[in-house]
């Protein structure tokens, strides 16, 4: 029945959009509504196209942006970029999906638009947050492109379900005041007016905001960000750069881009996005002690060119911390761009280092599940014909390893001319994505540093790359938990629940759904194996 009201919904929004065009173009409604099914039609048919991961229908989705957990709801808002009838970019607006269980989605009207100016002008809404703890459900976007008026914004809802929602002022709570600096830095302000998160502190009855991915001040090059305080939404003080980066834990050349700010256990972590010299996510673990956070260690999600990007987090209602992250898209031309990542659980270990694990919510989706005990693997590739399927979760122990690699063999045709490993060799300390031959179709193709990289000089050559390396250390004696999720283009690899990183592929065939366990060049017990079938979300 719940299936079916959605449908009806879905229908109705469909019916509506139709309806609309249908005015402003000479196409009769019949005609819209049959070339949006052919469209339909075309995505449901792209075997690539992940079956339970939040994903686009059409177009293409950039930052996650404002999680919350509102009312027994959790909501999704995200940069969404579309294209005119005649191809070209449309201004970026803020889509919104929610679900009660991570996993089963509801789109609803675009939270952001050009429908909340008062002019009705559209602007481009680049990324910002939700500010949590708020007294209100409050948003914080970053309007550009419109003079005087680009900042930081802040939205708050009409409604209890939060489908609608209006600016607190028609102009920026916080835009570029060029503050002096020491004339050797040669910027206009210390701090600059770009991605934003913030959160409320209940008993200082105090509103927190980080803002920019570069502080200014001298003695702070490298990565930072920008700190400001206030007691209501519409005055804020600067305080000064949140922190000052280390040269033995990051290069000069990061920055701190997506920023979200949030206490776990008895620490603080900071997580954001890097742009130079390479795209992936960065995590400090530190302490803070409200005007100054002080970084103890540095963590990566993924390494160089991993494919999450836009890191967003949120608590929810059984004290969890949610994490979602774009995965970007590389290499492909279609109906549909980029998806965003599994759920995944943040925490910390005993040695305060973060720790990564799928949302419980994900042991629904399993089907036709299988578990083997007690296997050698002594240099050979093992079939695993029961998890033959397009989204699949696989899970095994090593022990005793001393082959050159061991892992998985995903994606895979009958014949093994398309395929992807996913490996961990021990001598090299990494745990390796190979993907140079999960294409037939020569389709996925990425470069290995974002391309700001090279017009900062800070490289010299930008090559396709094929394999994705993130380093990986078991300790002495631990054995090695590997966790693999496959679903139609995407790859998540989560390691002993230390490390997490992903990938997109997108195989040319579509029975390229077989899977293997193997050990290469020397031997490796696996104690336990466990496979399962993970069924689709979509209403198809």
């Amino acid at each position: 029945m719940k299936s079916l009201i959605l449908l009806w919904c879905f229908s109705l929004a469909t019916a509506a959009a139709v309806e609309s065009a249908a005015s402003s173009n000479s196409q009769s409604p019949g005609v819209l509504m049959h070339q949006a099914d052919v469209l339909d039609q075309a995505v449901a048919l792209d075997h690539n196209r992940p079956a339970w991961h939040l994903t686009p229908t059409v177009g293409s989705w950039w930052d996650v942006n404002a999680l919350m957990y509102h009312k027994g709801r959790y909501h999704v808002m995200f940069m969404k970029h579309m294209f005119d009838d005649q191809g070209n970019a449309l201004p970026d607006n803020w889509g919104h999906a929610s679900s009660t269980d991570l996993l089963h989605w509801q789109f609803h009207p675009d939270t952001l638009h050009s429908g909340l100016f008062d002019d009705g002008k559209a602007r481009p809404f680049w990324s910002g947050d939700a500010i949590e703890n708020a007294p209100l459900p409050t948003i914080i976007p970053l309007v550009v492109k419109n003079g005087i008026n680009s900042g930081v914004w802040a939205a708050q809802p009409k409604d209890d379900e939060l489908l609608e929602w209006k600016f607190i002022q028609q102009k920026p709570i916080l835009c570029q005041k060029p503050k002096p600096a020491a004339p050797a830095v040669g910027q206009k302000s210390e701090y600059i007016i770009f991605d934003s998160t913030a959160w409320y502190d209940a008993s200082k009855q105090t509103y927190f905001l980080l803002c920019g991915n570069k502080n200014f001040r001298p003695g702070y090059e490298g990565d930072c960000t920008s700190l400001f305080t206030g007691k209501d939404l519409l005055h804020w003080e600067y305080v000064g750069p949140l922190y000052k980066s280390r040269r033995d834990m990051t290069s000069i050349h990061e920055d701190t881009a997506c920023p979200d700010f949030f206490p776990l256990g008895d620490k603080w972590l900071l997580l954001s996005h890097v742009h130079n010299p390479w795209t992936h996510c960065r995590y400090y673990v530190g302490s803070f002690d409200g005007t100054t956070f002080t970084p103890e260690s540095v963590g990566r999600i993924g390494w160089i060119n991993d494919q999450i990007a836009a890191p967003e987090t949120m608590p929810d209602g059984k004290g969890r911390r949610i994490f979602f992250g774009q995965v970007r898209t590389a290499g492909k031309n279609g109906l549909w761009k980029t998806s965003f990542s599994m759920p995944v659980v943040l925490s910390l270990g005993e040695d305060k280092t973060l720790r990564f694990q799928p949302a419980d919510e994900l042991l629904t989706l399993r089907d036709n599940s299988h578990t083997e005990k007690d296997l050698t693997l002594d240099d050979r590739s093992l079939p695993l014909p029961e998890a033959a399927a397009r989204s699949v979760e696989l899970r095994a122990t090593f022990t005793d390893v001393n082959a050159k690699a061991v892992g998985f063999r995903v994606a895979s045709s009958p014949t093994q001319d398309e395929f992807t490993d996913i490996s961990y060799l021990p001598e090299e300390k990494v745990i390796e994505i190979n993907f140079a031959k999960s294409d037939l179709k020569n389709r996925t193709r990425y470069t290995r540093y974002h391309s700001r990289a090279l017009e900062g000089k800070m490289i010299e050559a930008n090559p396709d790359v094929t394999v994705q390396r993130m380093p990986f250390e078991l300790k002495p004696g631990e054995p090695l938990d590997l966790h693999v999720f496959v679903d139609g283009s995407i790859i998540e690899v989560i390691a002993n629940s230390r490390a997490f990183t992903a990938q997109t592929i997108y195989p040319s065939k579509r029975d390229s759904v077989g899977s293997y366990i193997f050990a290469r060049d020397g031997k490796a017990n696996v104690p336990l194996l466990e496979t399962h079938h993970l069924n689709s979300t979509l209403n198809r």
